[in-house]
């Protein structure tokens, strides 16, 4: 659900781009194409209802896992089905169009009634999943109970829903809305300079500068959209303060992140230190033992000490420069002509709006591929933290142990219930090497996270993550580098290449973009010095031949 409120935004800022079908392409009225946005997204909440209703009662009657696991699967593959349906509303059907035929093109309001639909239809799918959810919670109450963790109230239906709410779509979706709106309250504040020359740099320094608020104060928004609050000083605190110190990574504050103990994750947010949030849920606190928060904290900080949300910024810009260079050039080699002939058989769609497509599945790719090296890099920053770093304390201790330290100190539950079982499960020796390389425990302890994450949020460890990669994937790279000397991992030296080959080709890109904008300019220079010679030309012919005709000497 990550990506998902962007890929909604994205589909109606493409719309508002040109990338659209005309409201009456298909001769619909506005009410027909009202119906088709909004029916279909109805009727896929009934079918996801009457799916996890057949679930639950073979839940009831046979007891069975894998009801669960289906209903899960079938409620997040209809989300997918709604983006489509969405998409098809909004670029085929004139979805966008019909509404501003009624509103007008008012700041934000109009792309906000466009996204009702389908964000009514991901809330109906919270709603309908719900009790799939709840007796999922009940059959795990013995196993709270045996494991010394604290039981939490099942929400009501509504409670649950404005939860998942908060935490699937508002996260991400309240941030990118407001950016959406400071763009357009810039333009229509430019539109009355558009055409002077320091028009278009005054208009492109606005928008970036309000992007830029919007994305550093982003994690103060956060605060109060979440149910956060301070971890409490004490021993939890203190641990999670050491990392930070550790590497030189400040924090605001660290955080956490109650969701009732239905979420087992932690985030950090904020590219400075002084707006910068570490949030870690409760489900994670309360399942973990020491070592497996160490872990997942050095994973999170391992994503700020390499600067990964700039670099990903800086690498999909240098991949979208380019990708438009190769593809402009492509149209020049083959001729627009031919091109733009076979483009039109998509008459609903432009040319330059099928190329501005094809432009975004590329960075998408990039997009995907880059964010799964990034996560195996943070990997393998914990290991290599907690190889630096070892716990002073045992890594492996008892159930009744654990239990008994749990019932004193709840930020420290021992080890030995992170659901993938001991060394030899994972296929690495418990006994230490030396700091200077990966420690098997420090892998043992990261991938025992890993595990623990796929477990309790019902996640098949093989199913691939389109950011993160598969668990699996990832776990098999964790033990594939026990041994390895600290200072030469592949990830570091393809991530270092990485990085620099981004660098290299934004830098080309801008300085061909330079060249080409230079050239244009003199271009344009050049015809209008033309014309204004082809002017006085005409006009000095004009008079000459006026004189001619009224018969008066011509000057010299």
């Amino acid at each position: 659900m990550q990506l998902y409120p962007l890929l909604l935004v994205a589909i109606v800022l493409a719309a508002d781009g040109g990338m659209r079908a005309e409201a009456d392409q298909f001769g619909l009225s506005a009410g027909q194409i009202a119906m088709l946005a909004v029916l279909p997204q109805i009727a896929i909440v009934l079918l996801v209802r009457s799916a996890t209703w057949f679930f639950c009662r073979r839940m009831d009657r046979q007891g069975s896992a894998q009801a669960i696991m289906s209903a899960e699967r079938i409620t997040r593959q209809s989300r997918w089905v709604i983006l489509a349906w969405h998409a098809a509303a909004v670029l085929m059907f004139g979805w966008l169009d019909t509404v501003r035929s009624v509103t007008g093109n008012l700041i934000l309001i109009d792309e906000l009634i466009v996204l009702l639909p389908p964000l009514l239809a991901v809330i109906g799918t919270f709603w309908a999943y719900y009790p799939v959810e709840r007796r999922w919670r009940e059959a795990l109450i013995v196993r709270r109970l045996d494991d010394g963790r604290p039981l939490h109230p099942m929400p009501s239906r509504s409670g649950y829903v404005w939860n998942q709410t908060r935490m699937g779509l508002l996260i991400l979706l309240v941030p990118v809305l407001l950016i959406v709106g400071l763009s357009q309250t810039v333009r229509v504040l430019m539109e009355p300079y558009a055409d002077a020359a320091w028009g278009a740099w005054v208009m492109g320094g606005a928008l970036f500068f309000s992007a830029a608020m919007v994305f550093i104060f982003a994690p103060v928004m956060m605060r109060y959209i979440l149910n956060v609050e301070p971890i409490p000083p004490g021993p939890l605190r203190d641990m999670l303060l050491e990392i930070c110190r550790a590497h030189n990574v400040g924090v605001r504050e660290l955080l956490i992140w109650r969701t009732g103990g239905m979420m087992i994750n932690a985030a950090v947010m904020g590219l400075i230190g002084r707006l910068r949030y570490v949030m870690i849920t409760d489900g994670l606190l309360e399942s973990m033992g020491r070592e497996q928060v160490r872990a997942v904290m050095a994973h999170e900080i391992g994503h700020v000490r390499h600067r990964h949300i700039p670099w990903l910024v800086m690498i999909l810009a240098a991949a979208l420069l380019v990708t438009s260079i190769l593809l402009d050039g492509s149209l020049m080699l083959l001729g627009v002509a031919g091109v733009e002939a076979a483009f039109h058989l998509l008459q609903w769609m432009p040319s330059v709006a099928l190329l501005t497509a094809v432009q975004l599945v590329i960075v998408l790719i990039v997009f995907g591929w880059v964010s799964r090296r990034f996560e195996r890099q943070a990997d393998t920053f914990a290991v290599k933290h907690l190889s630096a770093h070892p716990s002073p304390l045992p890594v492996l201790i008892d159930r009744r142990a654990q239990a008994d330290a749990a019932m004193h100190d709840p930020s420290d539950q021992g080890d030995h219930a992170m659901g993938v079982g001991g060394a030899e499960e994972i296929g690495v020796r418990s006994a230490p090497i030396s700091r200077d390389a990966i420690d098997p425990e420090a892998v043992l302890a990261m991938n025992r996270a890993l595990g623990l994450i796929c477990e309790l949020n019902l996640v098949d460890p093989e199913r691939p993550s389109w950011r993160h990669g598969s668990i699996a994937w990832r776990q098999r790279y964790l033990r594939s580098i026990v041994g390895a000397p600290i200072g030469e991992l592949p990830i570091d030296r393809t991530i270092s290449r990485l990085k620099w080959t981004a660098l290299t080709l934004l830098i080309a890109s801008l300085l061909l973009g330079a060249v080409i904008v230079r050239s244009s300019t003199l271009q344009l220079v050049e015809a209008a010095s033309n014309q204004a010679v082809c002017q006085w030309s005409a006009s000095h012919r004009l008079v000459d031949d006026v004189v001619d005709h009224a018969g008066l000497p011509r000057r010299n």
